[in-house]
C-alpha cells in the first residue's frame, strides 16, 4: 500500500514539474496538437493506466466501500486516542463505547465533541493490529471486551454476555496504558 502511494505521489509530482517546465518554455508559442503531447499530459497518470483503483487510497470520502477505515463525526468529547467506538444517534456519528455497547471500531483521534471528523479503524475489516486503552491491568493472551468510556478489559470469568473485540498481544500493567491487540469482528461470548 505504501509503495502504491509513493509511486502515485512521485508520478503526480513528475507530471506537475513537466507541465510547469513546458508551460514556461512555450509561454509565447502555439500549443501542440493533442496527439503530439506526451501521455503524462493527457490527464492520465502512469499508475492510473495500469489499475484505475490505484488512486483510491488518497480519497477519504463518505460513501461507498471502506478498506478498514471510515471517517465519522464525533458526538461526544474524546479526550484520548485508541478508544472503542459505537454508533451514535445516527450512522454518521460515533461515541465512545460503553460496557454493553457493540463497538464497530477503534477511534484513532481525539475530538472536542463538536461534530469534528475522526478516523475509525473498523474491527471487522482492518488488517493490522490495533492499539487500545486498558481499563484495568491486562495480560497478553486475554480476550478483550469493552469497558466504560471506550476502554477495554479482559473478558470476565463470570457467566454473562460479552462482546469480544480482540485478543491482547502485549501486557498493559495499569489502567490507561496502551495494549496491542489482534482485533476481530464483534463476537458475542456467553
Amino acid at each position: 500500500m505504501n509503495t502504491i502511494l509513493l509511486i502515485t505521489l512521485l508520478t503526480a509530482a513528475l507530471a506537475i514539474v513537466l507541465a510547469l517546465t513546458r508551460q514556461s518554455q512555450t509561454a509565447n508559442s502555439k500549443p501542440a496538437a493533442r496527439s503530439a503531447r506526451p501521455f503524462w499530459d493527457l490527464g492520465v497518470g502512469i499508475w492510473n493506466l495500469r489499475a484505475k483503483r490505484a488512486l483510491t487510497p488518497l480519497a477519504n470520502i463518505g460513501e461507498g466501500a471502506w478498506r478498514g477505515r471510515k471517517t465519522y463525526m464525533s458526538s461526544t468529547p474524546l479526550a484520548e486516542r485508541y478508544l472503542l467506538g459505537a454508533l451514535g444517534a445516527d450512522p454518521a456519528h460515533i461515541v465512545a463505547a460503553g460496557e454493553t455497547d457493540i463497538p464497530i471500531g477503534v477511534i484513532t483521534d481525539e475530538s472536542s465533541g463538536d461534530g469534528s471528523p475522526v478516523n475509525v479503524n473498523l474491527l471487522g475489516t482492518i488488517d493490522e493490529t490495533q492499539l487500545m486503552v486498558a481499563a484495568v491491568p491486562i495480560t497478553a493472551g486475554d480476550f478483550l471486551v469493552p469497558a466504560a468510556a471506550g476502554r477495554v478489559q479482559p473478558m470476565p470469568a463470570a457467566a454473562g454476555k460479552y462482546n469480544v473485540v480482540g485478543r491482547a498481544l502485549t501486557t498493559a500493567p495499569a489502567a490507561g496504558e496502551l495494549v496491542v491487540a489482534d482485533p476481530c469482528p464483534h463476537q458475542r461470548a456467553v
